[in-house]
């Protein structure tokens, strides 16, 4: 609550107030409709730095960036867990392909290239089902 002593010193133009809370000086300012302006000094010393607006909009920003650089992390290693295919999968293999290879195995007079053509697959690929199937 303000006094009547400070009620007296904010009306006069040629005062200069000094407070350290100034709840109490902006809630009557709203009250009396008056404007006003607050300096405020405070000590530049690391102590008194952690206790400022500035340093905690700082600090939380900086939490805020590393949760972000985390998730985005996390996210990415549990896709990559997820999905994708297994290295070394035989995705194109059909049943008609393994005929097919069989067929090349047995006759060689199949070409690899019309092989490949056929099945739209690359030289290396075919030459990795290959290998598989005179394993099998």
């Amino acid at each position: 609550m303000i006094t009547p002593n400070l009620s007296n010193k904010v009306e006069r133009a040629d005062n200069v107030i000094t407070i350290q809370n100034d709840l109490c000086l902006s809630r009557y300012a709203k009250e009396q409709d008056i404007e006003y302006l607050v300096e405020f000094t405070e000590e530049k010393s690391a102590k008194n730095f952690t206790e400022r607006p500035q340093f905690q909009k700082l600090d939380r920003a900086e939490r805020q960036r590393l949760y972000i650089s985390k998730a985005i992390k996390d996210g990415i290693a549990a896709s990559n867990k997820r999905s994708g295919r297994k290295l070394g999968q035989f995705d194109k293999l059909t049943p008609e392909l393994k005929a097919d290879i069989q067929a090349y195995l047995h006759d060689r007079s199949i070409k690899q290239v019309d092989l490949m053509k056929k099945y739209g697959i690359s030289r290396n690929t075919l030459k990795k089902y290959i290998e598989s199937e005179q394993k099998h």
